[in-house]
């Protein structure tokens, strides 16, 4: 098993970690533009995360992610490159967050982030819409039953928005 913890070294953790208290400001504070700025700072840092974990887990990207991680407890049979791909993408995307909202960037398997154990029942709650209810519903043209995702929702803030559009 790769200890993944061990990429502090190679994250640069106090690099890492000035970027990340940089990009922690509220999501609803300032202009678009400061808005649009913050998203490409947090894309820019995810990219470099990604990179970075990316070359920690080299040789072992295609292996089932309960091998190559710690921790893992869902999608444990997901290849570690696209559990790393998912997190970053559908989560951290669609969230509008960085890797630190649900890991300490040169403790990836800690435990102690709150956010970590909300996504856990965010995915297992999508994952219950998506098998259970979703598939009650007709088809769509394509032959495919309805889905939702983390972005459903978020619509790339982190609390879900529950706000009405006139």
């Amino acid at each position: 098993m790769i200890v993944i913890s061990l990429a502090a070294a190679a994250l640069g953790a106090a690099g890492l970690a000035d970027a990340h208290a940089q990009a922690a400001m509220p999501q609803a504070a300032g202009t678009p533009e400061m808005r649009a700025a913050r998203r490409d700072s947090l894309g820019r840092l995810r990219a470099e995360t990604m990179t970075q974990l990316l070359a920690t887990i080299q040789g072992h990207e295609d292996e089932p992610a309960r091998k190559v991680f710690k921790s893992v407890q869902l999608l444990r049979d997901t290849p570690a490159k696209e559990l790393l791909a998912l997190m970053d993408t559908s989560y951290s995307k669609a969230l509008g967050v960085d890797c630190t909202s649900c890991h300490i960037a040169d403790k990836w398997a800690d435990e102690s982030r709150p956010n970590k154990a909300k996504a856990r029942i965010m995915i297992e709650m999508v994952d219950a819409i998506n098998s259970q209810h979703l598939v009650q519903m007709p088809r769509k043209r394509d032959g495919g039953y309805p889905t939702v995702t983390c972005i459903t929702c978020h619509r790339g803030m982190a609390t879900p928005n529950q706000m009405l559009v006139p």
